[in-house]
C-alpha cells in the first residue's frame, strides 16, 4: 500500500462526535467500519490515539488512570469511526465505578454491529496479564476480531522485547479471532506508527 495514499487519509481532521456513557446513545452507522482500543489503565492508550489520528487533544491524556470512563467516539472521513474505550484494571476507582464501566465495556462488544477490529493495548513492561488474557478469552467467545498492540517498547530492552513478542505469539495462537500480528508502538519510532496507520486503512478500506 502506497504510504502516501496512508498519510492523506490519516492526514483528515478527526473530530469527536459523542462521549456516551449507554451504548444506546451510540449512533448507528452500520455497515460503516468501526474500530476500538481498549487495554489495562495506564497503558497509554489515549497518547497512542492522538499520535496515530494526529491530533493531541483528541483523546484526554491524565497523569491519573481510569479517567476514561465513557465511550467516546470519533470519526475520520465518513468511512471509519474510533471509538476510545474505558480500560481495566483500574486505580483509585471505586467498585461501583469498574462495575459500571465493566457492564458498558461488555454490552459495547456484544452489540456494536459496526464493529471491526478491536486494538487491545498491552504495556511492554508488563506483559499479558490476567485481565488481558480474560479479555481475548471474551473476544473469542463473542467471536471479536482483536490485534494486540506493545505500548512502551522504548522503555525495555530489545531482547527482553523478542522474547515478551515469542511469549505473547505462543498464547494468541490459542485464540481463533485474535490477530497473529503483534504490532508495536513506542514514543521514539514513528515507523511503529505507520505500521499501525496501515493496518487501520486496510481495515476501513476492506469495509468501505
Amino acid at each position: 500500500m502506497s504510504s502516501s495514499k496512508i498519510a492523506r487519509f490519516f492526514s483528515q481532521p478527526c473530530n469527536f462526535i459523542v462521549g456516551a456513557s449507554n451504548v444506546k446513545a451510540l449512533p448507528n452507522y452500520f455497515p460503516h467500519c468501526e474500530i476500538a482500543f481498549i487495554g489495562r489503565s495506564n497503558v497509554g492508550k489515549s497518547s497512542l490515539i492522538n499520535t496515530i489520528f494526529n491530533n493531541q487533544h483528541l483523546a484526554k491524556v491524565s497523569k491519573t488512570p481510569g479517567r476514561t470512563q465513557q465511550i467516546n467516539l470519533f470519526t475520520v472521513a465518513p468511512c471509519l469511526y474510533i471509538a476510545d474505550l474505558p480500560g481495566y484494571g483500574y486505580a483509585n476507582v471505586s467498585q461501583s465505578m469498574i462495575t459500571k464501566l465493566s457492564v458498558l465495556v461488555e454490552s459495547y462488544f456484544k452489540h456494536r454491529q459496526e464493529l471491526q477490529r478491536v486494538f487491545l493495548l498491552v504495556d511492554a513492561r508488563h506483559g499479558l496479564k490476567r485481565s488481558d488474557i480474560a479479555m481475548l478469552e471474551f473476544f473469542n467467545h463473542h467471536t471479536v476480531c482483536v490485534q494486540i498492540v506493545l505500548t512502551k517498547i522504548d522503555k525495555i530492552k530489545e531482547e527482553a522485547l523478542v522474547i515478551l513478542q515469542h511469549d505473547i505469539q505462543s498464547i494468541v495462537c490459542r485464540y481463533s479471532f485474535c490477530n497473529d500480528t503483534i504490532l508495536t508502538t513506542s514514543k521514539t519510532s514513528q515507523q511503529s506508527v505507520h505500521a499501525i496507520r496501515q493496518e487501520i486503512y486496510n481495515i476501513s478500506h476492506m469495509s468501505s
